[in-house]
């Protein structure tokens, strides 16, 4: 995973992973910056940014914060049209965007666009749809419409058209390397190895007179045996086609209306309907996500316009009318555990053992046995009364606790307190502790609001670090966290950087 998008999942806590919970997604909306709520179309580049495609713009998302491109009719450096409906990336990094009016070429490194059309004509169409093409190993990139395809050469800046065999095609998938599948108006089904030459094989019929509704049949691919054909308007059948066997499995009926179709990973799919997500795999339907209306972070509510599923295996799913959400493996695998406090304020969580101590604003309490699935979860007061700020635990499995207005007590992984810090007996300026860590050594790290200190061990003598510290300067106080990186380096977090 990205550094850009670790802060979406670094909050969850996984602490019971055969807990039964519905998909959890976060949701993002024009609330969060996003150009516009109608999401059709999703996509992760090379460097981990999401691009997505709205009526109104194209947005990239790092994990937080977004960036809208929208056209400008006297900047032809700008997008072509602001209705987004696809996205991809070629092999050079270069990000082309299919729109409703014109297809567009992104550099990323000058912010630029470059706009392409099949005919000059279509400049000045007000909705040419630029949703279906497919880029190729060498650059070009093959636009498909009902009738013929369009090679356009991005370099050369030029168009090559090829018509189809029969009458109306229903619908075109293309590899990469120039490889065909096609299925016409009358159920015929066709391939060709380049479809450069122009010349077209026949595949057979299909056996199912429903398959085609002329221009809602859509094709994909999943793994390399199976072509998934489904139809869009009667929308309740899914066909698979077996390539090498060139057989016809037996139609998985739907039960809700499609939407739209993408691949996930090895042979399963997800079609998107509107009842919600179907996850099909060889088997049929393995599970239907749907939103739930007493869930705020259920999939969300209403038509789903496209699925999209990362390298990491997180899903992102667009929406009509309720922007887009983002739903992660680990979403799943989490539990509650609430403070027997009312509105109680959970500050830190740090594990000795088998033990979970987890630190609050009313005290200090432990979960014993956490991974023990049938055991229940609760929490049991070690300390109460106190308010804790931070917690860690050291080389010793000793849990140290800052305590607000007192200071830093040890307890080791029975519950006792072997040792208590204050501003009479360490050099301690004040109780104000920010953060607790242990870096590598098994030095406790302490952050507070004055200065900066590395404790060797509950018996050897602390190390300061503040402005005024000679030998040991840092710029700035008021000390906020620290961290250690794989180098063994420490990072100090303050109010100077």
């Amino acid at each position: 995973m990205t550094r850009a998008l670790l802060f979406l999942f670094s909050f969850l806590l996984t602490i019971d992973c055969t807990a039964q919970q519905p998909p959890r997604f976060l949701h993002y909306t024009v609330k969060n910056g996003l150009s516009q709520n109608s999401v059709h179309a999703i996509f992760r580049d090379r460097d981990g940014l999401m691009w997505i495609g709205t009526q109104d713009g194209l947005n990239s998302f790092n994990g937080k914060n977004f960036i809208i491109y929208r056209h400008d009719e006297k900047d032809t450096t700008t997008i072509s049209d602001q209705f987004v409906l696809q996205i991809k990336e070629d092999k050079d990094g270069f990000l082309w965007i299919g729109t409703r009016n014109g297809i567009n070429r992104f550099n990323k490194q000058t912010g630029k666009f470059s706009r392409y059309y099949i005919s000059d004509s279509e400049k000045h169409i007000f909705q040419s749809d630029y949703n279906d093409f497919f880029l190729q190993e060498d650059g070009n990139v093959v636009v498909s419409r009902k009738h013929s395809v369009y090679i356009i050469n991005p370099k050369l800046n030029t168009v090559t058209g090829i018509k189809a065999p029969g009458n109306f095609i229903s619908s075109w998938y293309i590899s990469s390397d120039y490889k065909v599948w096609l299925i016409n108006k009358h159920n015929q089904i066709y391939t060709s190895r380049d479809i450069r030459n122009g010349l077209f094989e026949f595949a057979g019929l299909s056996p199912y007179n429903d398959i085609s509704t002329f221009e809602n049949t859509e094709i994909n691919v999943s793994g390399d045996s199976i072509i998934f054909i489904y139809n869009k308007e009667t929308a309740t059948k899914l066909f698979s086609y077996l390539v090498r066997n060139k057989k016809w499995k037996v139609p998985l009926t739907l039960p809700a209306p499609v939407i739209h179709l993408s691949a996930a990973s090895g042979e399963v799919i997800n079609i998107a309907t509107t009842k919600g997500i179907l996850r099909i795999n060889k088997k049929g339907i393995a599970n239907i996500i749907k939103n739930d209306p007493r869930n705020n972070n259920s999939l969300p509510p209403g038509n789903i316009l496209a699925t999209y599923t990362d390298v990491e295996g997180n899903l992102w799913v667009g929406t009509a009318g309720n922007g887009f959400a983002v739903n992660n493996l680990s979403f799943e695998n989490y539990l509650i555990i609430k403070s027997p406090v009312t509105n109680d304020v959970i500050t830190s969580v740090a594990r000795s053992g088998l033990k979970i101590f987890a630190g609050s604003r009313s005290g200090l309490y432990v979960i014993k046995n956490y991974n023990d699935a049938f055991l229940q979860k609760e929490f049991i007061p070690v300390l109460t009364g106190i308010s804790v700020t931070a917690l860690t635990v050291d080389h010793f499995q000793n849990v140290w606790a800052a305590i607000q207005g007192e200071g830093i007590i040890v307890i080791n992984n029975q519950g006792s307190v072997i040792k208590k810090f204050t501003t009479k007996n360490s050099l301690l300026h004040n109780a104000g502790i920010m953060h607790l860590a242990t870096d590598s050594r098994g030095r406790i790290l302490i952050s507070s609001a004055y200065y900066f200190f590395i404790v060797p061990s509950l018996s050897e003598k602390w190390i300061k670090f503040s402005a005024e510290s000679p030998g040991n300067k840092i710029e700035g106080n008021y000390v906020l966290s620290s961290f250690e990186d794989r180098e063994g380096n420490i990072w100090i977090c303050n109010n100077a950087g």
